[in-house]
């Protein structure tokens, strides 16, 4: 590789790096023009970026949409903390859905495996394909 390609490279690292996203663009050419980068170079640094980060995305679209619906998480273990109410059951049932085995941690006391909110939950993931929810 060539100095003035590894250059470019730099140029790419350089506005990869998180710190540099949100900053103008303006503000990232002067100073690929003042590591001495020319025209060209700086836009080749640009297009190779931009293709970095196309397939970068390309890259988490794909692990968020592969495999099969509820196989995503198959095999994984989840713990969810006020998995019995609101968002933390949102997220129990969604985690379940997608094949995780779960803990989920409730309420507090003797009577939170037979709470309302807890069967309810539980009700759910049991309902789901495949799934089920053992008491601990």
């Amino acid at each position: 590789m060539s100095v003035r390609d590894e250059l470019v490279q730099q140029g790419v690292r350089f506005l990869q790096h998180p710190k540099v996203q949100d900053t103008p663009l303006s503000e990232r050419l002067q100073f690929l023009e003042k590591k001495g980068l020319t025209p060209k170079e700086i836009a080749a640094a640009l297009k190779l970026n931009d293709e970095k980060n196309a397939a970068r995305a390309a890259q988490a679209v794909a692990s968020v949409t592969s495999g099969k619906s509820g196989e995503r998480l198959q095999g994984r273990v989840g713990v969810v903390v006020g998995g019995n109410v609101g968002l933390g059951q949102l997220i129990a049932v969604k985690l379940a859905k997608e094949g995780a085995k779960l803990a989920i941690i409730g309420e507090k006391g003797a009577d939170a495996l037979n709470s309302t909110q807890s069967k309810n939950v539980e009700a759910q993931i049991q309902a789901l394909e495949g799934a089920t929810a053992p008491k601990l």
